[in-house]
């Protein structure tokens, strides 16, 4: 049993979904193409758009009860709550800034 909300969007669904819409983008008017394969491929596109921006709405979330949680504890600090590009894993570094 996982300790994720069932809500929340892990970064292998959006890999899914970006095959899938990959897979499906690839074959508009192709020989297999059926005639709505546009339109399918549209809507997958438009359903990894929403899987993206709801882990970014989760991200933000996440980010905004930690600085509230922050604040909560040392009042008026100012401190802000983030991630330093050093504090990522190597692989998800920016390569301009690393």
């Amino acid at each position: 049993m996982s300790d994720r909300p069932s809500s929340s969007v892990t970064a292998a669904e959006i890999l899914d979904q970006a095959q899938i819409y990959a897979c499906t983008w690839s074959s508009v008017d192709g020989p297999f193409d059926a005639g709505d394969t546009l339109q399918r491929a549209l809507k997958e596109k438009a359903e990894l758009r929403r899987l993206v921006q709801r882990l970014a709405f989760e991200r933000d979330r996440y980010r905004d009860s930690m600085q509230e949680l922050a604040d909560r504890l040392e009042p008026g600090k100012g401190v802000g709550i983030g991630i330093k590009e050093s504090q990522y894993p190597q692989h998800l570094q920016n390569p301009s800034e690393a």
